[in-house]
Formats: C-alpha cells, sequence, structure tokens
C-alpha cells in the first residue's frame, strides 16, 4: 500500500512533463510547407512584413536581427488585442532617454503565412520613440527578430522583394553565393570588415549585422584606436532608439572590404557616446552594419551553422549619398500625405532657398505629396549631385514655390 502514492505521483509527474513537452514553444512550419516565400515592402532601407498577432489583427513589422523579443511599438494596438500583461519593466536602449518602460506578454500568438509561432514573448511600448510609422511614411507597427532566426534560414532577396523561410535541416548552400562566417553572440549576428579611412589608417572590424537599421555602417572610436572620425562631418540626427532620437556625427570611410566585396566612400554614422554607447561598450563590437549596405547584396542567414551567404543584388554598385538637401523629414496625417520638414541643415541647398523647420511639402517636381510618398521624396532628394529640385511649400496660410541643385555635404 505504500508504493502507491509514489506511483501515482511518478505517473501525474510524467504526464505533466509530457503535456510541457508537447506545447509548441517559438515558430514552425504550419502543415504541407517546407518553404514559405512572403513578398516584403521596403522603406528606408528597412523590411517590413505583415504578421498576426492572436490571429486577430495582421500588422505590419520590421525583420531586425539587432533584436531579441519581438516589439509591439504602438500600446493602442496592445489595448485593442486586449492583451493582459504579465509584467512591466524597464529597459535600456539607443537614444535621448537612457531608459523606459515596457510591458510584456510571456506567451502569445503570432503567425505569418505558413508559419505559426506558439508562446512567444512580446514587449510592448509604453511610450512610443520610434515613431516608425511617421518616420518611413507607412503604418509599421512593431519589430521582429530572433524569434524567427533561431527557427529558419531567413533569405532576404532585395531583387525580388521577397523574405524566405527555409527549414534548416532541408537547406543546401546556394550555388554562385559566397559563404562567409558570422558569430552568433547572445541573439545577435557579427561579422568581420576591414576599413581604410580617409586619413588612410586602415583597421580591421567587427559589425553586429543590423537589419533594423537604415545606415550602411556605424563605427565607434571609443572601441578601438585605429577608428577615427572623419575631419569632413556633419552633425545629424542618425535616426531613432527605443529611447528616442540618436544623434552624432556623419562621414565616409574610403573603402570598407567584406571578404572578397569591396566599397568606396561608404556613408558611416558615429553616434555620441551618451546616446548610444551604452550597446558598444562592451566590447562586443566596433559597430553596426546596416539596410543600406545589405542591400548591395542578396543574403542568406543561417544562424545554424553561423554561415552567412552574400550574393550581389542590383544595387551593388550604387553610390552612397547623405543628405543632398539640407532637410530631415517626417510624414503625418490618415495615409501619410502631410509631410512636414524637421530640421533643416545651415548652409546647405534647402537652407539657401528659405526653407524652415514646420514647412509642409506639397509638391516636389510636379508630384502632389498625396501620392508621392515620403519614400520616394527621401530617395530623391538624396539621389545624386546637381539633381534640380523644385518644391511647393505651406508656411501657415502662405504657399510659395522654391527651387535648387541638390549638391555634397560631406
Amino acid at each position: 500500500m505504500k508504493l502507491k502514492k509514489p506511483l501515482l505521483f511518478l505517473v501525474i509527474m510524467h504526464l505533466a512533463i509530457a503535456s510541457i513537452a508537447q506545447q509548441q514553444i517559438g515558430y514552425c512550419f504550419e502543415p504541407g510547407y517546407r518553404r514559405v516565400e512572403i513578398p516584403f515592402k521596403r522603406y528606408n532601407n528597412l523590411v517590413i512584413i505583415p504578421v498576426t498577432v492572436k490571429g486577430q489583427l495582421t500588422l505590419n513589422f520590421v525583420v531586425d536581427t539587432g533584436v531579441q523579443n519581438t516589439i509591439l511599438t504602438d500600446k493602442v494596438y496592445g489595448d485593442i488585442l486586449q492583451l493582459e500583461y504579465d509584467r512591466n519593466v524597464i529597459i535600456r536602449g539607443p537614444g535621448e532617454k537612457d531608459s523606459v518602460q515596457v510591458f510584456v506578454v510571456d506567451n502569445i500568438e503570432m503567425a505569418l503565412k505558413g508559419i505559426v509561432g506558439k508562446n512567444i514573448p512580446l514587449i510592448v511600448l509604453d511610450q512610443d520613440f520610434l515613431k516608425l510609422s511617421n518616420n518611413l511614411g507607412s503604418d509599421v507597427h512593431g519589430i521582429i527578430g530572433y524569434d524567427l532566426f533561431k527557427h529558419f534560414v531567413v533569405e532576404f532577396n532585395y531583387d525580388d522583394d521577397k523574405i524566405v523561410f527555409h527549414d534548416p535541416k532541408r537547406f543546401n548552400q546556394r550555388r554562385y553565393y559566397k559563404k562567409i562566417p558570422i558569430d552568433i553572440v547572445g541573439t545577435k549576428p557579427y561579422m568581420d570588415a576591414h576599413i581604410t579611412q580617409q586619413n588612410g589608417v586602415e583597421a580591421d572590424i567587427k559589425l553586429m549585422i543590423d537589419t533594423g537599421a537604415s545606415h550602411g555602417i556605424l563605427l565607434n572610436p571609443a572601441t578601438s584606436n585605429d577608428i577615427f572620425i572623419p575631419d569632413k562631418n556633419l552633425t545629424a540626427v542618425l535616426g531613432s532608439g527605443l529611447g528616442g532620437e540618436i544623434f552624432g556625427l556623419v562621414g565616409r570611410v574610403g573603402h570598407l572590404k567584406i571578404d572578397k566585396f569591396g566599397f568606396n566612400e561608404v556613408i558611416s554614422f558615429y553616434p555620441y557616446d551618451e546616446h548610444y554607447g551604452y550597446g558598444l561598450r562592451s566590447g562586443d563590437r566596433n559597430g553596426t552594419i546596416g539596410g543600406e549596405l545589405l542591400s548591395s547584396f542578396n543574403l542568406i542567414f543561417n544562424y545554424h551553422e553561423k554561415m552567412l551567404y552574400l550574393r550581389k543584388s542590383r544595387e551593388y554598385n550604387r553610390k552612397f549619398e547623405f543628405d543632398l538637401c539640407g532637410i530631415d523629414i517626417m510624414s503625418f496625417g490618415k495615409d501619410f500625405e502631410i509631410i512636414m520638414v524637421k530640421s533643416v541643415r545651415e548652409d546647405s541647398p534647402a537652407s539657401e532657398v528659405g526653407i524652415m523647420k514646420g514647412d509642409i511639402i506639397e509638391m516636389i517636381n510636379g508630384k502632389n505629396t498625396e501620392t508621392a510618398t515620403l519614400n520616394y521624396i527621401n530617395a530623391l532628394i538624396r539621389s545624386k549631385p546637381g539633381k534640380k529640385i523644385a518644391l511647393r511649400i505651406k508656411r501657415g496660410e502662405r504657399k510659395f514655390k522654391v527651387k535648387f541643385k541638390l549638391k555634397r555635404l560631406i
């Protein structure tokens, strides 16, 4: 009789363990799928795909190798989904604010076409400092990262605007792709590169591969005695992080080499330490490589084998340009049709014709901003030196036209 109770306990414990083991944790293909292709939209070098949350609401997410957990940037959608938060925490992130409050849901269902994720942790921002939608000119609601990369081999095809998820067990090396080793530190991928700077100094560097960053490369001189800020540089808002806007300097690196691939006159960001430095102080990297450079390739990330596959895309030979106009813009309105000037750089083409912060751009080169997207306008004003730009501006009740030519400021 004394054995019955322990035996019953062991049976119950075994059943409980079996039940837990049967629960899906993470992402997997739905039945009938061995690979999944999803068309993506690209805004300012960021890849955006649709993701369904809780089987109720399909939202647009940036695919970002630089984040561990999925992030919902606007708490309004958390309220619409009636999310029940398990806890709230303070996290650190790049930007003016050193830390921000977020809410956490430990187990939620997420889905892509042909892919389902169960028991996925979701972070919801209490306050949206990223302002992805306004800065990209389209509805963008969140960021998704490592949860996908740890379960699939992920292909970014920039030529065909599609992302492909492969089964790691069935994936075979692609012909005509260059295979280079990467490190996975924590949840983030890293690669080696080599730079020759404007002053002639060369340096071997380690860069985090960040598909969620728009820039070409970002470097922190504090991480190496061989990294220098170019004499010719501009002060600029480099982007937005979880803690708000990131400020720093912008210059050019003479040459960047990644394995056998080389790039000249690459735009490089040098963030102020107080806005970004915490992420680089650990010494695990010298900076990041972002979408402007990554889109020069069609890419395949294989975290399981710690490999990155590269093949030149159609954009490989393009020239790198930054701020040929002198204005920083963002969008508002139901369809993001209101284009507002956030700032104007001194001694720039825009300042010379009198454009001011707060001006509304209503037309550019004969195209109304109701049809000319923010993405289109940003591409146009950064296209090439010497290009003529004609704007119709609204300032209060006054409307007027200005014309100027784009020119290199660095």
